[in-house]
């Protein structure tokens, strides 16, 4: 796992991703994930737009379950953005 992906999995607060989603009992498939799953899909989304970005030396986007994962290409250097979004809205 690439550092600055690592940085982002120690950091976010996944613990709160997982009880808003039993909450809500938002499933992915045919179940609410665990906390690994989510762990999991979400280093999987941050490893591949960083690894877009860095290959096109473009931005780069992934959104699945409520995550979205996005990679910022500034001057040859690549930063990472994770969230998790419950509702959204625009016109654009």
């Amino acid at each position: 796992m690439r550092k600055e992906v690592k940085e982002i999995i120690e950091e976010f607060d996944f613990g709160k991703v997982h009880n808003v989603m039993t909450h809500l009992n938002w499933k992915w498939w045919d179940e609410v994930p665990t906390m690994g799953k989510i762990i999991v899909t979400a280093s999987e989304m941050l490893e591949e737009v960083y690894s877009e970005a860095e290959t096109s030396k473009k931005d780069s986007f992934r959104g699945t379950g409520g995550f979205d994962a996005q990679a910022y290409y500034e001057g040859g250097t690549v930063k990472l953005q994770l969230k998790f979004v419950l509702t959204e809205w625009d016109n654009f």
